[in-house]
């Protein structure tokens, strides 16, 4: 009844609160667009570089009549074939005079044309752009960042130890301090120049004592160029490639199967990128430079820094040798066995990339080699004979897009060096601007290995799949946009869990409602169908069982009074197989207030989550500080809740302050091993300043 009372209260009051109804164009915040984006990302996925791209454009509009293919690239929502469309209008039709031309351009939609409008503009200026050290200096800008994290209760790794138990097992205590420490300094001029340092401490590693004397356990610097000319790119330091459809190499976040874009599954590369996120393992550390001349681009790069990994020695007669079982990519080093496996592996990757672009053709040569200082010789299980094993790997691919009328073509067919074919296929269409869609088939064979491969698929790795794709979008008019996709998949040689070569299916469907700038709606639906072990007795067969997963989402948002937005959701999720059934219910409340006559922004959350289990979770995208990701799994029977403040101290100034705090009420204790805390309750905290100037 409880539950029944709060979910009518939660979805008839905002009916209450419509406001205008006109026809004006609607705008989202930079905010918005990021919860779109970020929501159909996978939780673990670094996403500094996309939240610093959309907050640069923001403060700084691209200037449309005059844009570059590289700046409009760098907006994620946008496909190839609508950045090549914007790039082409002004020379068909002349310069844009207005933003209601956008709707004139075939492939774009209402959604899209809100999206793209906070980082365009229509006024051109005259900008100083010469690379001269007096101009830089004085147009360029600088921005230190400072972030302070902690969990208030005290975690099981953090309590004292007697020397006796530390002596017989010493990774039963973390060797740090609680507190997680960000900094990042960073110098921009424009798109053309950055130079920047970051540097991270994670709870429970040390900071100036011990192993880390230097400070941050991990630190990274680069220097970026950008311009026009035979040299158009040059990267020192930490950086970014991304190259074709990501067969052989794409380093950094990419977007899957999404309802909000279904444009997002198709890739052409964008070439090297200055790196600044805390991602401690997904970059390249080296040089990079990409040439151009007319239509051709060529691109080089080389990266050479230590990796970690469980390390075995192994003596012979001659000399110690070493070989590792697995490469770990936690970051991690707050005890002394994640100590042992710091930097114990040296990883060298050296390539190139051979573009040739026309006005509606590419086609790319991209070429990667990767040779580590160790060989990697798993504990091969049945499932994992085909993992990458070995010191060395090489991939050659030839990457392509074509756009036919309204039809964009566009693909990867990549090699190793065992002469294995993997190859990721696609068409985009726009028949109209209220409707289109995307075919994509992929077929990624068992012993396929590139070990940064990050291509579209269901599962990671570039390997092991076979699918074919299917979304579209139609916008039957203005304030509806109804998206759909279909995926089915088949997994031909066994996988982690599954011991037997396994398929599935999956779908989705989402219908958006733009009633006017003060309110926005979605429902959605999730069904996916895929294959398990079967168990019985606690013991696996190798018959396999059917999994049932599916999801229904709804979501209100609406602006009660100027500066006020609330947003209203509930979610159910169920999970089933042979023999078991599990399900779980999210439903949340958020209020967003912008005071009128001080530069102080709130953000808050009250939400009620109830799941039978771990498999029933609900994932929530939640606002956090700059620069930060949170998107918690709540499960069992609890609430969770924050409050967020985000300051103007000055016009060069900001501060940030959160408090989160998930509360249990079906346990009482949270977590496992040295993460375990005895209690009910888990409380963080945040801290963050920006200094502008």
């Amino acid at each position: 009844m409880k539950k029944s009372i709060y979910i009518l209260i939660l979805f008839c009051f905002p009916f209450l609160a419509l406001g205008q109804t006109g026809d004006e164009i609607i705008s989202f915040s930079v905010e918005e667009i990021y919860e779109q984006l970020a929501s159909e990302v996978d939780e673990d996925v670094d996403l500094t570089v996309l939240l610093e791209d959309l907050y640069y454009f923001s403060e700084n509009p691209i200037q449309l009549n005059k844009a570059t293919r590289s700046q409009l690239d760098k907006l994620p929502f946008l496909s190839d074939a609508q950045v090549q469309e914007l790039l082409d209008y002004p020379g068909l039709h002349g310069k844009f005079v207005s933003i209601y031309e956008l709707g004139l351009l075939s492939s774009f939609d209402p959604m899209t044309i809100q999206r793209l409008i906070p980082f365009i503009t229509l006024v051109e200026k005259d900008e100083p752009r010469k690379l001269n050290i007096p101009t830089v200096a004085h147009y360029g800008r600088h921005q230190l960042l400072l972030r302070y994290t902690q969990l208030l209760e005290e975690q099981q790794g953090f309590l004292p130890a007697s020397d006796s138990l530390l002596e017989k097992s010493p990774n039963s205590r973390y060797l740090g301090s609680p507190p997680k420490l960000y900094a990042r300094y960073q110098f921009k001029y424009h798109d053309n120049i950055s130079i920047g340092f970051t540097g991270e401490k994670d709870a429970g590693e040390e900071f100036f004592r011990g192993s880390q004397k230097q400070g941050f356990d991990f630190n990274s610097a680069h220097l970026f160029y950008q311009n026009t000319g035979i040299v158009r790119q040059v990267a020192v330091g930490d950086y970014h490639a991304r190259f074709g459809q990501g067969l052989i190499l794409w380093s950094g976040y990419s977007f899957g199967k999404s309802l909000d874009n279904i444009q997002s599954v198709e890739r052409m590369g964008q070439g090297i990128r200055p790196y600044t996120s805390t991602d401690e393992n997904n970059f390249l550390r080296g040089a990079a430079a990409t040439f151009g001349w007319k239509k051709l681009r060529l691109t080089t790069f080389y990266s050479n820094k230590k990796i970690d990994g469980n390390k075995v020695v192994s003596d012979t007669l001659d000399s110690e040798e070493f070989y590792v079982t697995s490469f770990q990519e936690t970051g991690l080093h707050s005890t002394p066995g994640e100590i042992e496996d710091r930097k114990t592996v040296r990883e060298e990757i050296v390539g190139a990339s051979l573009e040739y672009s026309a006005n509606k053709a590419k086609l790319a040569f991209n070429y990667a080699h990767a040779k580590y200082g160790a060989a990697l010789q798993r504990n091969t299980q049945p499932y994992s004979q085909f993992y990458f094993q070995g010191d060395e790997v090489s991939n050659l691919s030839l990457a392509y897009r074509f756009k036919l009328w309204r039809i964009n073509l566009f693909g990867e067919t990549a090699m190793n060096d065992n002469s294995t074919f993997a190859s990721i296929n696609g068409l985009s269409v726009s028949l109209t601007s209220s409707a289109s869609f995307v075919l994509v088939n992929r077929y990624y064979p068992a012993d396929y290995t590139a070990v940064k491969a990050n291509s579209f698929g269901e599962k990671q790795g570039s390997q092991n799949e076979n699918g074919t794709y299917l979304a579209f979008e139609f916008v039957p008019y203005q304030k509806l946009k109804l998206t759909a996709w279909y995926d089915t998949y088949r997994f031909p040689w066994l996988r982690y869990g599954v011991d037997a070569p396994s398929e599935g299916h999956e779908y989705a469907l989402q219908l958006n409602w733009f009633q006017s700038s003060d309110f926005q709606a979605y429902a959605r639906f999730r069904f996916e169908q895929s294959e398990s072990n079967l168990t019985k007795d606690e013991v696996a067969v190798t018959k396999l069982q059917q999994v049932n997963k599916q999801s229904i989402r709804l979501q209100l948002q609406y602006k009660v009074a100027e500066g006020l937005i609330l947003k209203n959701r509930i979610e159910y999720s169920q999970i089933s197989d042979e023999e078991t059934s599990e399900e779980g219910w999210l439903m949340y409340q958020d209020i967003q207030y912008a005071f009128q006559n001080i530069p102080l922004k709130l953000y808050a959350r009250y939400a009620l989550f109830d799941t039978d289990g771990w498999d029933s979770r609900v994932y929530a995208w939640e606002n956090d500080v700059l620069y930060a990701f949170s998107v918690p799994a709540m499960y069992d029977k609890g609430t969770r809740s924050y409050l967020m403040a985000k300051y103007s101290i000055s016009k060069n100034m900001d501060a940030w302050a959160r408090i989160s705090r998930t509360v249990y009420t079906n346990k009482d204790v949270i977590g496992s091993g040295l993460t375990t805390i005895d209690g009910d309750t888990k409380t963080e905290v945040k801290l963050m300043l920006r200094v502008k100037f």
